[in-house]
């Protein structure tokens, strides 16, 4: 039963706004408490024994432990109202339940980690085919299936469709747009780069004409631009450390680039007007209203942190002042936590990447290019409690793992 939840869990983690009880109560968040229930009553019915001090704690997790206890210390020193307690318990649930627990569950049901790409896989494959079919129905018979699976109200979904110059953009499974493409530009590489690893190339190549038609429905600039920039820097970073071309690569970069250019002719006047709305966020043009709400809150993020550098206002003051927030994870962690939490933070990431790069060529790939396209969001957005990002580091330690690369502090 348990083992079940679990899978039910990592295929459903994307699903942040479809089937949601509440603000606080997503699918995702109710398969967890349901799994966490089950593994306990397994353990007590059963009577299994687990050894929860056998957890492997590497140098990353030490960084995030300590990065939750500075958390406690800005809280008591921060705004003191129920909203700072709320956020207070968001980033420990994010933390120990969806990072440590997920740790622990796998320790107990020793699953693969080519396993857990599997369900990846198949949570890719419904993402990619709800995002297709409410475009399609939505642009060419009128019909909106959005509104059927999740409520409208600034708290579980932003919008219903988003109405562009050419067609109207889809929300997929997430809030809007721009969450959907943080969490598919997680799931979809590593889908494809596990249906490659098992040689099945016609299958590799079909999601990925997927992928690139669901960013493309989404429309959102920066869930198109990252992931291209962490192919691109996966890529280069390759090349430098082998010391070669890998022919394979080059191939699939041909071809990616081939794609785009007939993209380009077939739909020139789109594609020019996708590539002006890219730039005008990236180089966040005042006329842009997302790029231009971005650098204002970002000037009273900094600005509020120079107020309490060291500990910050508290968990969730930024959303208290602004009502949504810096929009940026680590301006959010800063000004409302503080630089030593900050630190702690920028450690375990810099330890996680550190990680990365020690794994074998093609792992490497893409693990790099899905840390740099959702590193680089986290700039620009400010969630980072959604379970697939969770879900990505656990699985960077267990392919690390599993190639007989790991070394745990205690070790």
């Amino acid at each position: 039963m348990a083992r079940l939840l679990f899978y039910l869990f990592i295929i459903f983690s994307p699903f942040t706004s479809y089937f949601a009880f509440s603000a606080w109560l997503r699918l995702p968040v109710v398969l967890l408490i349901i799994l966490i229930i089950a593994f306990f009553l397994e353990l007590l019915f059963k009577k299994k024994t687990h050894n929860f001090l056998s957890l492997k704690l590497y140098t990353e997790d030490i960084f995030l432990i300590l990065f939750l206890i500075t958390v406690w210390f800005s809280y008591f020193n921060g705004f003191g109202k129920i909203r700072s307690f709320n956020h207070l318990m968001a980033y420990h649930f994010a933390i120990i339940l969806y990072f440590y627990f997920i740790k622990i569950f796998l320790q107990y049901i020793r699953i693969s980690y080519r396993k857990i790409m599997q369900l990846i896989l198949i949570s890719t494959s419904l993402c990619c085919i709800i995002i297709f079919t409410d475009w399609i129905l939505v642009n060419f018979f009128s019909v909106e299936i959005r509104n059927i699976f999740t409520t409208v109200d600034g708290k579980i979904a932003n919008m219903d469709y988003f109405i562009r110059k050419y067609f109207k953009s889809v929300g997929g499974v997430a809030e809007e747009p721009g969450s959907m493409a943080v969490l598919l530009n997680i799931y979809a590489p590593i889908s494809i780069f596990y249906l490659l690893k098992v040689k099945k190339y016609r299958a590799g190549i079909i999601l990925f004409f997927f992928y690139a038609l669901s960013l493309f429905f989404l429309t959102s600039s920066a869930g198109i631009f990252f992931p291209i920039l962490g192919f691109l820097t996966a890529y280069s970073l390759n090349v430098i450390m082998t010391g070669r071309v890998n022919k394979s690569f080059f191939r699939v970069l041909s071809g990616v680039l081939v794609f785009m250019v007939l993209l380009t002719i077939i739909y020139s006047e789109y594609i020019l007007f996708l590539i002006d709305e890219i730039t005008r966020k990236i180089t966040l043009d005042t006329n842009d209203v997302s790029a231009s709400i971005r650098s204002k809150n970002w000037i009273i993020g900094l600005t509020q942190w120079m107020h309490a550098p060291i500990l910050g206002k508290g968990p969730g003051y930024g959303v208290e002042l602004l009502g949504k927030g810096y929009h940026s994870v680590f301006l959010t962690i800063l000004s409302d936590l503080g630089v030593f939490a900050f630190s702690f933070f920028g450690l375990f990431m810099v330890f996680v990447l550190r990680k990365i790069l020690r794994l074998r060529k093609d792992d490497r790939f893409v693990f790099l290019m899905v840390f740099v396209s959702v590193t680089s969001h986290f700039f620009i957005i400010g969630d980072f409690y959604h379970s697939p990002f969770w879900i990505f580091l656990f699985l960077v330690q267990k392919v690390h793992g599993e190639s007989g690369l790991a070394k745990s502090v205690a070790s």
